[in-house]
């Protein structure tokens, strides 16, 4: 084996761990911004807008009031819930909303009420293009992504792209697999999930895998794959992985330490595929014919 092979996985090696490191480190510092940016904790957020909306203290203190009984409202129709009719349930907490608004327009001025509407809108849109993205980016998606790929270069006759996506759909498989086996044997609840211990063990219950992220791993390996043959296309394509990282934090789904510890098992699933099946010896496409 080179020297030079060995000084660059080495460094990869310190990289890797510097990153992950990192990542616990900021774990809980990463959740609660998002926590607060998504709007999860009223008092945070009315804290935090306090000055955009330039609200005075005594304002501040009622809109905090009025946040505070609704989510008291919310959580005691939450458990009414399973001794009513759905349809009485949904009126009743309608009508909580409708008296939280009057309230809040009863408060602020309307410049005020119009300016947090405004940030409402902006943090909903924000909100549902996260949640799309981060439904692209689990495995069948990219699956039906891959086969289509290789359909099309399989018809065109081009035997390396061909190989090429197939590659990408086997790293898949393989990130995914491995992926999964360790959600299901460490069980680290989900930062949504409200629980004193964070690292339960062996367990199934989807609220308790979020170590490593599933759709990172697999959408890292798949590019992965596609950068390691193709280092032009496929560092463009790499900011998708990194996009859907980043939705899943915003989601609430993982941590940072799940985001980037499934990056570097996807990437290095795609390395051993690359290695086995994309023989390297043309320094442009680095994929052989």
């Amino acid at each position: 084996m080179k020297q030079s092979v060995v000084f660059y996985w080495l460094i990869g090696i310190i990289l890797a761990a510097v990153a992950i490191a990192a990542a616990f480190y900021f774990d809980n510092t990463v959740r609660d911004f998002m926590t607060r940016h998504r709007g999860q904790r009223p008092s945070a957020l009315i804290a935090s807008r306090a000055k955009k909306l330039s609200v005075t203290a005594d304002q501040a203190a009622k809109v905090h009031a009025l946040i505070l009984a609704r989510e008291q409202k919310k959580n005691e129709l939450r458990q009414q819930y399973k001794g009513q009719d759905k349809t009485a349930w949904k009126d009743q907490l309608k009508q909580s909303h409708d008296q939280f608004i009057d309230g809040m327009k009863a408060t602020l001025t309307p410049e005020q009420f119009e300016k947090l509407e405004q940030q409402k809108r902006q943090r909903q849109l924000t909100f549902h293009f996260m949640r799309e993205t981060s439904r692209f980016g689990d495995w069948p998606a990219h699956f039906a992504l891959g086969l289509f790929l290789a359909g099309i270069a399989w018809w065109r006759g081009s035997k390396k792209w061909t190989r090429i996506f197939l590659s990408m759909l086997i790293a898949l498989g393989i990130a995914g697999v491995v992926g999964r086996g360790i959600q299901m044997a460490t069980g680290r609840a989900r930062p949504s999930v409200r629980t004193e211990e964070v690292w339960n063990g062996a367990r199934f219950n989807p609220k308790y895998q979020a170590f490593p992220s599933g759709h990172v791993g697999a959408s890292t390996a798949f590019f992965g794959v596609l950068f390691l043959a193709n280092r032009r296309i496929g560092l463009a394509c790499l900011s998708i992985p990194i996009l859907i990282g980043f939705s899943r934090i915003y989601l609430g789904a993982h941590y940072l330490s799940d985001v980037v510890c499934a990056a570097v098992l996807g990437f290095l699933c795609a390395l051993l595929t690359a290695r086995l099946l994309l023989p390297i010896d043309d320094p442009k496409s680095r994929i052989g014919n």
